[in-house]
């Protein structure tokens, strides 16, 4: 078993003979997971799907979780939230996720103007790509196409999330001053309905809205957390109540997937509310399956764990390789056979991020040392 979550176990349930344990084995487990379907998805929607006969099985299944996966990684990152001075939570915030948004930013304003003149662009129309990107970036718009002094703005693309993380985390450790629980889920539901609100009229400035709606579910991982839902779920398997409550709950989430739209980074929902209760029931049900796979001693799991320790860095990384590098190019390239192209997108992206991931190790251990020897 892996190194467990603070030192120790976060619970532990017998179920059907079996002990259940909620370790950081089975937290990488579900975000290695998770990033791999976004990076599978990603590189999906740079080809005609219709195309890519190969996959099809495979892009049948990124259908149906496309939708749950973001609030997944919300909620996962409110299982490792806690409460603390309003100042502390803003610095720890600002220094894990605002600088790296910042970092990508220029990275951002340098490689997509780069490749543009590599590729035969003037320096005038790279220059104003890399104001608007710059602007899109400063104004947090997830969205591309609004127009600043005559300038069509591009958009943070990936790393809406970044922002919008920001935002539920400190919006929760707010909420979470407050003690009374019904007062907190009033709160939350009204944060809710501003961010829908706010969806409506465009404003999606700095991804306010996004916060606001992520905070339920990042809420809904520090409840998990804080009264050990999963793991008294697993204890109770055997009653007849939690058959039904559990039957119940995996229907809503089955129907849900088929039918419901919540696309976060867009605002686009078929019924608010309901999509935005029925994304939280698939998305624990992600959660509840990814902790009973982490319990399975598999070589393949073991791969997807070391990369979702990585995940935060690969999903940085992977932000900007997927909208700085010529990837036009690289599709026309390939147009003929798209199953080829798809696996060569998958393993140079895979090269890539590996690469700089070992660079990323190599740094935190540098740190490290260095921290110890003081």
């Amino acid at each position: 078993m892996k190194t467990i979550v603070g030192g120790g176990c976060q619970g532990v349930a017998k179920m059907t003979g079996r002990t259940y344990r909620l370790c950081i084995g089975s937290f990488d487990l579900i975000k290695g997971f998770a990033i791999c379907v976004v990076i599978f998805g990603h590189i999906a929607t740079l080809f005609d799907v219709r195309k890519l006969t190969w996959f099809y099985p495979v892009l049948i299944i990124l259908e149906y979780l496309k939708t749950p996966i973001i609030p997944l990684f919300f909620i996962i990152s409110g299982y490792g939230f806690a409460e603390n001075k309003i100042s502390t939570v803003i610095r720890k915030t600002v220094k894990s996720l605002i600088l790296p948004y910042a970092v990508i930013m220029v990275c951002f304003c340098v490689l997509q103007p780069f490749f543009a003149l590599l590729q035969g662009a003037e320096w005038r129309a790279a220059i104003e790509k890399s104001i608007s990107i710059a602007l899109a970036f400063l104004l947090g718009l997830p969205i591309p196409g609004k127009l600043l002094f005559g300038i069509r703005l591009s958009h943070c693309a990936i790393v809406w999330f970044l922002l919008t993380l920001f935002w539920a985390q400190n919006i929760l450790n707010l909420i979470l001053k407050i003690k009374n629980i019904a007062v907190q889920i009033v709160l939350l539901l009204l944060g809710a309905a501003a961010g829908y609100w706010l969806f409506q009229l465009e404003m999606t400035y700095y991804c306010i809205p996004h916060g606001l709606i992520a905070t339920s579910y990042v809420y809904l991982g520090h409840v998990m957390k804080k009264y050990r839902i999963i793991q008294k779920a697993y204890s109770a398997e055997r009653s007849f109540s939690a058959w039904i409550i559990g039957s119940v709950w995996v229907m809503i989430a089955v129907l849900y997937a088929q039918w419901g739209v919540f696309d976060l980074c867009y605002g686009k929902f078929s019924w608010f509310p309901v999509d935005y209760i029925g994304v939280m029931f698939l998305s624990v049900l992600l959660f509840a399956i990814g902790v009973i796979l982490g319990q399975l001693d598999w070589r393949i799991f073991d791969l997807i764990q070391q990369i979702g320790g990585y995940s935060y860095w690969v999903f940085c990384i992977h932000s900007v390789e997927q909208k700085c590098l010529p990837w036009d190019k690289f599709i026309r390239a390939t147009a003929e056979y798209p199953n080829v192209g798809f696996v060569l997108a998958l393993v140079i992206k895979a090269v890539i991020i590996t690469f700089f991931c070992k660079i990323v190790k190599r740094l935190n251990k540098e740190r490290y040392r260095k921290k110890k020897q003081i």
